[in-house]
């Protein structure tokens, strides 16, 4: 007869038997992930373009460095100043409508860049309707008056500031949940005021989250391409796109998506670094949290209009003016059949990610080592944008052609090197909120199951699974609304006459034909914007229960 101590001895034996089955699925993710990435670097190195990169360094590449670093620098400024802010005063504070907004203000991440750019340059333009009412208004003419335009540089970093802002509020506003009473009731003892509190106490607590949410939004804006290319800012993803489609060359344009990757992979270490040395500073969950300031009436209501402010200029008034265009213009061509292969790309896409990363965060739980190592490759595919993904992509299927035939190539070309992509660039993005919430499960519900009789695979059918689901459904929501929402990797590899919704709304735009932009546009928002609200009620769900 077993004993206690006999049956917590076997699961290691059980467990290296799993192992012997998992790594194949672990190390296909690892060869997924990190197999286009690998093609690029070669072709890039080893591949010749005529000498077209050296025309790009001495003409163009200066531009794009520049532009792309004041663009990083803006946005991570901008997603800083309002996503911390608006995670402060709604997780310190107490006034009219603080649980709409909780889950609200996470709201814009479903617009992407591209969408708002369209709408606010055809807005603020000289022709558009804000400055033609204007001269009705005033009788004023073109040109005798100073109006702000959206469109550049600055205007790139307002609207990137704008949509993705969310990644910081979301990241700081649970950082300043679980701080707890005590320290923010130290620091007013000592006579800090309550801002004084904020900016000496909580604020540096928050470092860490707030290090990882400019880094995330900051890659977005690199990876960005639809917004940049239409306000007229040369970064890297344009010249990218350029050397690719008009120049005819991949190779120039492979070296250009290396210098774009090692800077994203530059950010992300030095992210991880900073995020290393502050996380000590993190005060662990206590029993008793942040208590909520009440304010005083004309306090409350700045507080509403504020939140109500954010959430106008990112997302109510630019899907008003994209409604009335769509409304005049009416539908776009082909506008059916590219919601449905955005519905079934994005959705398709998005749970064999997930069941992908279920299955590495289930063996990784389990001690499985290499689905330990595969777990810490997966931020470099997030690291890399859709442009150089997608090039990687290419690369690897013109590296098999030899080995495989054509035909083969052929068979496999369109959604299934979309997919390919998709894996590069957003296994990690799956993984995290699914390993966050196994990780939140004591592993004594492991060892129990075990006890109980429970093998491996019934481990992670009845245990693993139940405890990770909420975050599974929030796993595949977000990486829905990227996918959706992602254009270069989709223009790229994307067949013949197969137009996503991102792909016919930058159509229709590059033509400076907005008004049948409006549409697709509007739909993709419509799409994404449930998607993103269930996964931002599923985050203040689940941090509702842990605490």
């Amino acid at each position: 007869m077993s004993t206690v101590s006999d049956r917590l001895k076997q699961p290691p034996s059980s467990t290296a038997s799993a192992g012997l089955k998992l790594p194949p699925l672990s190390v296909w993710v690892a060869l997924i992930g990190l197999a286009p990435l690998a093609a690029l670097l070669l072709n890039g190195l080893m591949g010749s373009d005529g000498g077209e990169t050296a025309r790009l360094a001495q003409t163009r590449l200066g531009a794009m460095t520049w532009a792309s670093l004041w663009l990083a620098a803006g946005t991570a400024i901008g997603v800083a100043v309002l996503g911390t802010g608006l995670a402060w005063l709604v997780a310190a504070h107490q006034f009219l409508g603080r649980g709409f907004f909780d889950w609200a203000l996470m709201l814009p991440l479903a617009v992407p860049g591209y969408v708002l750019a369209y709408a606010y340059l055809d807005l603020t333009t000289a022709a558009g309707p804000l400055q033609s009412n204007l001269r009705d208004l005033t009788g004023w003419q073109v040109g005798t008056y100073p109006f702000p335009e959206i469109q550049g540089l600055s205007g790139a970093i307002i609207i990137f500031s704008l949509c993705l802002y969310p990644y910081v509020y979301a990241l700081t506003r649970a950082t300043f949940a679980i701080q707890g009473a005590s320290v923010l009731e130290a620091a007013r003892t000592l006579g800090h005021s309550h801002l004084r509190a904020f900016w000496h106490v909580a604020l540096p607590l928050a470092r860490p989250a707030l290090i990882a949410g400019c880094t995330l939004a900051v890659l977005e804006a690199l990876a960005d391409y639809g917004a940049v290319i239409h306000l007229g800012v040369p970064t890297f993803t344009v010249g990218i796109m350029r050397a690719w489609s008009a120049a005819g060359e991949p190779v120039a344009a492979a070296r250009l998506a290396i210098l774009l990757v090692i800077v994203c992979l530059a950010l992300l270490a030095i992210e991880r670094a900073a995020r290393g040395r502050g996380a000590r500073y993190v005060e662990n969950r206590t029993s008793r949290t942040m208590t909520r300031r009440s304010l005083s009436r004309w306090q409350a209501g700045l507080a509403t209009a504020i939140c109500l402010l954010v959430l106008g200029l990112a997302l109510v008034i630019p899907g008003i003016h994209l409604a009335g265009l769509a409304m005049d213009a009416g539908p776009a061509r082909g506008l059916g059949q590219a919601t449905l292969r955005t519905l079934l790309l994005a959705g398709g896409a998005s749970i064999l990610l997930c069941l992908v990363g279920f299955g590495i965060a289930s063996a990784a739980r389990r001690g499985d080592s290499t689905a330990s190592h595969t777990r810490s490759l997966l931020p470099a595919g997030y690291a890399t944008p859709g442009a150089a993904a997608a090039l990687g992509v290419l690369a690897l299927a013109g590296a098999v052609q030899p080995a495989l035939g054509t035909s083969a190539v052929t068979l496999f070309a369109g959604p299934v090197l979309l997919l390919l992509a998709y894996q590069t660039r957003f296994a990690a993005a799956a993984f995290g909120p699914i390993s966050t919430a196994l990780e939140r499960a004591p592993r004594s519900l492991d060892d129990s199951a075990r006890l109980l009789g429970c093998a491996e695979r019934q481990l992670k059918r009845r245990v693993h699974w139940p405890t990770a689901r909420i975050g599974i459904g929030t796993a595949a929501l977000l990486v829905f609304v990227e996918i959706a929402k992602e254009l270069p990797a989709t223009i790229i590899l994307r067949p013949f006459d197969f137009d996503t919704l991102a792909v016919l709304a930058h159509a229709y735009a590059s033509e400076e034909r907005l008004a049948q932009a409006a549409s697709p546009a509007l739909a993709l928002v419509l799409i994404c914007a449930p998607a993103m609200a269930l996964a931002a009620w599923a985050t203040r769900n689940q941090r509702s229960g842990d605490r």
